[in-house]
């Protein structure tokens, strides 16, 4: 709008040199400009393509070491990638973990002995574990709960240790002790765990230096992971 001029439009005639003449831009019938896009091609000018829509259809390429490949997308157009490799030091992922399945386990620990009561194979994450333990001796003398995941040592515990330490029902730590029977010939233990493995995790009770034998039952819930 021409300034002072409130009432009218000043016309303008729009003009694009084409290298060697002026030239005018032309636009519809609605005063939208339009125009004819190119790409440079091995020295050539060529026509960028739309669809029906006006949208620029593209072929995407990526290099792989010193080829350019085509990216691929599924039905829906959505871009497919397969990361292989990074720049970065570190990529953050979260998994993905599929349905919630059980495994249970029982049986007796002679004493002075250990055993792996209960393994997991494949990866996955432990969510929940419930170990109850049956012996007739004082609650100092019940053997060590070791979890294990992927070759490596995660933790281990006595229930005496935990109860001496508060750490009962509801306290902030991944295994307490649920319940003590009054002359404590048994005593049951559980929790949240939420641990991951990739291989496998399997649990041990160990009684070395502890008389007597121990019957126990072992009841652990984890997610395979996807």
């Amino acid at each position: 709008m021409a300034k002072g001029f409130p009432d009218w439009y000043s016309p303008v005639a729009l003009q694009g040199w084409d290298g060697s003449q002026l030239r005018p831009i032309a636009c519809d019938a609605a005063g939208v400009l339009y125009a004819v896009m190119k790409g440079m091609k091995d020295g050539t000018l060529k026509n960028i393509a739309v669809d029906d829509a006006g949208r620029i259809i593209a072929m995407l390429y990526a290099m792989s070491n010193s080829t350019a490949v085509p990216l691929q997308t599924d039905a829906n157009g959505n871009l497919k990638l397969n990361i292989s490799a990074q720049d970065i030091a570190r990529v953050l992922v979260a998994p993905s973990y599929g349905r919630l399945r059980g495994t249970a386990a029982d049986g007796e620990i002679p004493e002075g002995g250990h055993a792996k009561v209960l393994s997991i194979s494949g990866p996955g994450q432990i969510c929940y574990a419930v170990i109850y333990l049956e012996k007739n001796t004082p609650l100092s003398s019940y053997p060590y709960i070791s979890f294990h995941a992927d070759g490596e040592h995660i933790a281990s515990f006595t229930p005496c240790y935990l109860l001496t330490r508060g750490l009962v029902g509801g306290a902030t730590r991944p295994i307490t002790v649920l319940s003590v029977n009054a002359d404590e010939s048994d005593c049951t233990l559980g929790g949240v765990i939420n641990f991951t493995f990739e291989d496998s995790a399997y649990l041990e009770l160990v009684q070395y230096g502890f008389p007597g034998a121990c019957y126990y039952l072992v009841e652990v819930y984890y997610q395979e992971k996807i």
